[in-house]
């Protein structure tokens, strides 16, 4: 009898241990098909909008800088003038900041049109407000084809970095896929060899050995695939402390300064030996290794609470007021040739002072770019036109791909159903 038992007792046991298992499996299901349905959260940076508004204020300060007039017979060959061009080549690198951060943040994000065609609108919206300005205030005079060329802003040139940035928008996908499939080392290599020809090269042959200026698509693309790289593979001066990273900064700096001042002996020598004007621009090898510097010390900064509520209201608009800080109306305000002529504490005084109140003006231009957007809901008709221009595109083109990417985005949700059907059946015959 004991035996008998004992068996009945062991297969008890055994039912109970199987149920158990059942029991594990469909919560690791259940947890699965949550896990299915909830996404994560992206995090927001916001070192990097620090950085965006740091770089806003410097394309305003170099500006007011460059336009002072400095370089003329006023200040001749002496330490103020360098003073001048130390301030300037702090804001040179602008521009290449915001190509970083396009590649930083664009590498992982998904490009939709519809971004494309608000920033469109939003560029035409500034034209209108600041040509009518123009009319209104200064009394200018235009004909009935410039009148329509105000709703035209790209085709004017009043706004360079909008109108490459919009070219290189239909480059950015294509960028992105070369960046995460190549590999670390061979990005690293491209890296290397665009640092080299474009960044080494071009400067000092004075940015015609290739047969380009600065300020062009190419210049931007780069820029865009620095970030992108810093994103997926990081830099190897990261590591280093951010301290160490601002001293890098101010060497590379008075350096470029340095090589000005050799330019300005050789001006003044009769026989010209050589030529340093492209260290004047952007694409030299001081200011990309800065934008690299900047990017490693804002990525990571950990801010206070009030500092990311400022910034969260600042961020919306800062793309756009550094858009409107290249409108050749705002370079008639930037022409102050007292600047030149007052002491130094008093030029850092009156460049944070002017640089603020013209990004007050141009916040408030921007204010009502918003205000027309909310009123009219332009962001709804740009979806709407952006979803028009998709699916005409996959009509022409025939884009099976499309096709073929909706079955597999429907074959997956099938399956997440079919698996929350089962282990709902589970449970119910347990």
């Amino acid at each position: 009898m004991s035996n008998s038992s004992d068996i009945e007792s062991l297969k008890e046991l055994e039912k109970n241990s199987e149920l158990s298992k059942i029991n594990l499996s469909n919560q690791k299901e259940q947890k699965e098909t949550k896990e299915i349905k909830l996404p994560e959260k992206k995090k927001r940076l916001y070192g990097i909008d620090l950085l965006r508004i740091y770089s806003m204020f410097m394309v305003i300060i170099f500006h007011y800088v460059h336009y002072c007039n400095f370089e003329s017979n006023n200040i001749p060959y002496k330490f103020k003038r360098y003073f001048f061009y130390f301030l300037r080549n702090w804001g040179l690198c602008c521009n290449q900041i915001f190509g970083f951060i396009s590649g930083y943040i664009g590498v992982n994000s998904s490009h939709k049109l519809q971004t494309l065609i608000l920033l469109i609108i939003s560029v035409t919206i500034y034209s209108v407000i600041i040509e009518f300005y123009c009319v209104i205030k200064e009394k200018r005079e235009y004909t009935r084809f410039q009148y329509v060329l105000i709703f035209f802003p790209m085709s004017r040139n009043l706004f360079w970095y909008y109108s490459t940035y919009c070219a290189l928008f239909f480059f950015m996908p294509y960028i992105n896929l070369v960046v995460k499939n190549i590999g670390r080392i061979e990005s690293q290599k491209i890296c290397f060899i665009m640092f080299v020809l474009f960044n080494c090269i071009v400067p000092i042959f004075n940015s015609y050995v290739f047969g380009f200026k600065c300020n062009t698509l190419v210049m931007l693309s780069m820029d865009y695939y620095y970030g992108a790289h810093i994103q997926l593979y990081g830099v190897f001066i990261e590591k280093y402390r951010k301290i160490f990273l601002v001293l890098i900064m101010i060497i590379c700096n008075i350096f470029n300064t340095f090589l000005l001042y050799l330019n300005d002996v050789n001006i003044q020598h009769e026989k010209k030996l050589f030529s340093l004007e492209g260290f004047k621009f952007e694409y030299n090898l001081f200011v990309i290794i800065r934008t690299f510097c900047y990017i490693c010390i804002f990525k990571d900064l950990n801010l206070c609470n009030l500092c990311e509520k400022i910034i969260k209201l600042i961020t919306p608009s800062v793309f756009y007021i550094y858009i409107l800080g290249y409108n050749q109306y705002n370079y008639q305000i930037y022409i102050d040739q007292t600047l030149s002529v007052l002491k130094y504490f008093e030029v850092i005084y009156t460049l944070l002072y002017k640089s603020l109140l013209l990004w007050m003006k141009l916040f408030i231009i921007d204010y009502i770019r918003r205000l027309i957007f909310d009123f009219f809901k332009i962001p709804n008709l740009a979806k709407i036109i952006s979803d028009k221009i998709e699916w005409l595109s996959h009509k022409c083109f025939k884009d099976t791909s499309y096709e073929q990417i909706n079955k597999e985005e429907d074959k997956v949700k099938e399956k997440n159903n079919d698996k929350v059907e089962e282990t709902a059946s589970k449970i119910e015959k347990n």
